[in-house]
């Protein structure tokens, strides 16, 4: 488990974006020491990596009444830290199945990624009386480009290749 966090320090990205869809690395990792590590890897890396520009952005959205959900599909244990260190208001990550205190590796919910993350958003406004359509969207690869595509406002933050030339085309903006 160790090997798996120190991975994380040197690959935050992947932390944040999760490991798409196959959580079977953590079956049998006890809950409370992938909770205590993921802690330790958003303090000593992944907070670092968050680019001011953003965190201007976030701030600016909630100054204009915004709310803010972050949605990804790595862990609670990851997402929690990024939602108190960046002020947002909710947040919907990967969900897993526990037994005896252990990950079993499987999912619990649907999988925030690619195409669901558009649903699981649409699922959230409906519940919340809010309208995607009237929403500002922010991401980062490729397959977040369905999310984008149904916001009133998409923005690619600091976008992989495809997503930047997707971004260029559409005209959406691009922050880095």
């Amino acid at each position: 488990i160790a090997t798996f966090f120190l991975f994380l320090l040197r690959h935050p990205l992947q932390a944040i974006n999760g490991f798409k869809q196959n959580k079977m690395y953590l079956r049998n990792l006890k809950e409370q020491e992938v909770r205590s590590l993921a802690v330790e890897c958003f303090d000593k890396q992944i907070q670092f990596d968050i680019k001011n520009t953003l965190l201007e952005e976030i701030r600016r959205r909630k100054s204009e009444g915004y709310k803010i959900l972050l949605l990804s599909g790595s862990l609670p244990c990851l997402v929690e830290p990024m939602v108190k260190y960046v002020g947002a208001d909710f947040m919907i990550c990967s969900e897993l199945e526990l037994s005896d205190g252990k990950f079993t590796g499987n999912m619990t919910a649907l999988h925030p990624y690619g195409h669901n993350k558009k649903i699981l958003s649409e699922l959230f406004c409906k519940k919340h009386g809010f309208d995607l359509q009237h929403a500002c969207a922010y991401a980062n690869e490729w397959a977040d480009r369905f999310l984008l595509e149904s916001v009133a406002e998409p923005v690619a933050v600091n976008p992989d290749d495809k997503l930047g030339k997707t971004a260029q085309k559409k005209k959406w903006r691009i922050v880095n």
